[in-house]
């Protein structure tokens, strides 16, 4: 807090907040709404996480934004397309007389397995 007085306005990140231990992250979230409800200055916080229910219950008095992940896919699909096709032009399958076909089936499993991550 004694630092956070000496900005105008703070901006906090926490990315992947569904990754910290289920245990103990009501903590950290109780920490973020002190600061919230004490601080005389600004604060912006910005929180990424899946939709663990505590999670969503604790936060939903707070003014939020969701974004489902399956409205990434076509950008994780054209991005492993562009990457995919980087990667084989550096290191071309010399003597594969399938290359289409493998290049389409790593983008189609990379784009699956990412589940709009």
């Amino acid at each position: 807090m004694e630092l956070i007085e000496h900005y105008p306005m703070v901006t906090i990140i926490i990315d992947a907040l569904d990754e910290c231990d289920p245990d103990t992250r009501s903590e950290l979230l109780d920490t973020l709404e002190f600061i919230l409800q004490e601080s005389a200055t600004l604060i912006k916080i910005f929180v990424s996480s899946r939709d663990d229910q505590d999670i969503v219950c604790q936060l939903q008095v707070y003014p939020n934004l969701e974004i489902l992940s399956n409205r990434n896919s076509d950008d994780i699909a054209k991005f492993v397309q562009v990457e995919t096709q980087k990667l084989m032009k550096r290191r071309p399958l010399r003597f594969s007389t399938r290359k289409e076909e493998l290049q389409q089936i790593i983008i189609d499993q990379v784009t699956a397995g990412a589940h709009g991550m």
